[in-house]
């Protein structure tokens, strides 16, 4: 893992296929699943730096979210209910928020989609 948003999400560094350069894969609290991004790390971390987050992310923010992410310690997320995959928690602005531990989030996103694979 070489980053973690705030809502859960995660950026890994990793091959796509078995002997295949690695490149950078986002697990969405939105979707519940790996996407590939296509890009190295390096070329990832540029566009980050260079603001590429805002439209990456315009999907899961809500009004006002810059003042209520920066009261949070670096070891916290924010977990919504109804959460962001589902059809009700499509809205972040309608849906309850509360901080929690990052690691908790994480893992509750990924129970949540091995739970939903298995249906």
């Amino acid at each position: 893992m070489i980053a973690h948003d705030v809502l859960g999400g995660q950026f890994t560094w990793m091959p796509a296929q078995p002997a295949a350069p690695p490149t950078v894969h986002y697990f969405g609290p939105d979707d519940l699943s790996w996407q590939d991004l296509g890009t190295g790390y390096a070329d990832w971390l540029a566009a980050v730096l260079a603001g590429s987050l805002t439209r990456f992310y315009e999907n899961l923010r809500w009004l006002d979210w810059e003042n209520e992410v920066s009261t949070l310690r670096p070891d916290q997320g924010i977990h919504t209910w109804p959460p962001p995959w589902s059809a009700e928690g499509q809205d972040l602005s309608a849906a309850s928020r509360k901080p929690v531990p990052i690691d908790e989030l994480i893992a509750y996103h990924h129970e949540t989609a091995r739970q939903l694979d298995q249906q």
